[in-house]
């Protein structure tokens, strides 16, 4: 599992695109009833990318960075890290109300209306942690990338939120990877 940041190079298109998987059952019975079940708590995120590059404005390093990165997470076989330009970012993001004597709160993360666990946190200045609205003291520890730990008072009721960054935890669907060179060199 690896911590590596997918690189986010020139030509990223607007094509991209964001497809949520659940995992679900639906059996009807002999009176017609139907009941349904539903094997994940939350789905899986799956990102299609594509880049574009018109004339001259190719780079051959974009191609390497790209190529490279593939190839050092051996196609599908190891995970990363992406960071969805869209929905990366959260700001006063609820991580729930607390109970008496609750120190630890998920990370919660608001993708596109529906809130489900933050994947990776990015620790950095721009992490803001607070209580009741209120920025509380940086002596919150992060742990297992997605949990907070309050050392401050907590009272039961207190609304936690936060602001700051989370990526996603990734891998390449296929161990194969193509590049299409349409029009190459018809410009030049």
């Amino acid at each position: 599992m690896s911590n590596e940041i997918f690189p986010m190079i020139r030509g990223l298109s607007v094509e991209e695109r964001r497809r949520s998987k659940w995992s679900s059952t639906r059996v009807r019975s002999a009176s017609g009833r139907s009941y349904g079940m539903g094997h994940y708590s939350y789905p899986i995120r799956i990102f299609t990318l594509k880049f574009n590059y018109l004339g001259l404005e190719i780079n051959d390093d974009d191609m390497v960075r790209l190529s490279s990165f593939f190839d050092r997470h051996h196609g599908g076989e190891d995970t990363f890290l992406f960071e969805d330009p869209h929905t990366t970012n959260q700001v006063d993001t609820s991580c729930g109300s607390a109970v008496a004597g609750q120190t630890d709160f998920p990370f919660l993360m608001n993708y596109l209306g529906f809130l489900q666990p933050a994947s990776f946190i990015v620790n950095e200045p721009g992490l803001l942690i607070k209580k009741n609205g209120v920025v509380i003291n940086p002596t919150t520890g992060i742990f297992n990338d997605r949990w907070m730990r309050i050392t401050s008072q907590v009272n039961a009721g207190d609304v936690i939120t936060w602001t700051g960054k989370h990526l996603f935890r990734c891998f390449f669907e296929a161990d194969d990877m193509d590049f299409d060179q349409f029009l190459w060199g018809m410009f030049s």
